[in-house]
């Protein structure tokens, strides 16, 4: 896991799907990216984020701390996907 300090770029709409951790029950999930200080040509991350942290609507050019797990998940035409996790999230 890392924790960096981050722009937000721009917040996707709220989406419910059905919980992993729950046999039953939603749960909220959106996209946020978020790009690295030094201008348009820095790195961008496509995060993902759930629950409370999805319902929470930021502001585009918002600085915010960031811890990103990165993860993977295997397609089903076994292609592999990366999968950028926000654990925590503040707001500086």
């Amino acid at each position: 896991m890392q924790t960096k300090t981050l722009k937000v770029v721009e917040q996707s709409e709220k989406v419910l799907v059905q919980s992993r951790k729950q046999e039953v029950g939603q749960i909220a999930k959106c996209t946020l990216l978020l790009r690295e200080f030094g201008g348009e040509h820095t790195d961008v991350y496509v995060c993902t984020l759930f629950g409370a942290m999805a319902e929470f609507q930021f502001e585009e050019g918002q600085t915010v701390d960031a811890a990103l797990r990165f993860t993977y998940h295997k397609g089903t035409n076994g292609t592999y996907y990366q999968d950028i996790l926000i654990n925590e999230i503040e707001i500086l």
